[in-house]
């Protein structure tokens, strides 16, 4: 099997390509769209992220606002890191990577 992966800044086509490729038939899984459902209330990340960051994150139905999150990790390495630590490592587990 055939996998690629297909990046590229914004606006860059990236969606448009991966569209095309999978109207011919190829299973086209989107990076941010795992980030962001892990992220939902009933996604793999959405407690430690909250454990990690604090209730501050949340919108007033409980979801994470990913701005209000973005604001404490912005120019933050270390807390950028962390966030990513515990977003995409549900994802690798969860595809058996």
């Amino acid at each position: 099997m055939l996998k690629v992966g297909l990046t590229g800044g914004l606006a860059s086509g990236k969606s448009f390509v991966g569209h095309g490729l999978e109207q011919m038939g190829c299973l086209l899984i989107q990076a941010d769209q795992l980030g962001h459902a892990v992220l939902e209330p009933d996604g793999e990340a959405y407690h430690a992220v909250i454990a990690e960051f604090g209730p501050g994150i949340l919108d007033p139905q409980g979801r994470i606002d990913r701005r209000r999150l973005g604001a404490k990790v912005f120019n933050q390495p270390e807390r950028l890191e962390k966030l990513n630590g515990l977003v995409h490592l549900p994802c690798a587990h969860a595809h058996g990577s």
